[in-house]
């Protein structure tokens, strides 16, 4: 992609920070460090991430992050909240 002139990488998913290598070789913050390698990528960004999957590896790899990680929290009834097991 970076060939094509694409500088930014936008990673999406359900869940995205709880990838797993098929092959068991790469953590996502790994993956992160990779994308950030390739010649032309100036920023990495993903979204949907899960708290319990955002781990301090993942923070250390802030240098190529776009400006802001912004964590996700949850809002709405009492009930329901503590459901999601996010802050």
């Amino acid at each position: 992609m970076a060939d094509l002139g694409y500088t930014d990488i936008q990673l999406l998913g359900q869940n995205v920070n709880a990838f797993a290598d098929p092959l068991g070789k790469m953590t996502f913050a790994e993956l992160l460090y990779a994308i950030g390698e390739i010649p032309g990528v100036r920023r990495v960004r993903f979204t949907t991430s899960h708290p319990r999957h955002f781990s301090k590896d993942i923070v250390d790899c802030d240098c190529i992050f776009a400006p802001a990680l912004r964590p996700h929290t949850s809002a709405g009834p009492k009930r329901f909240v503590p459901r999601t097991l996010r802050p």
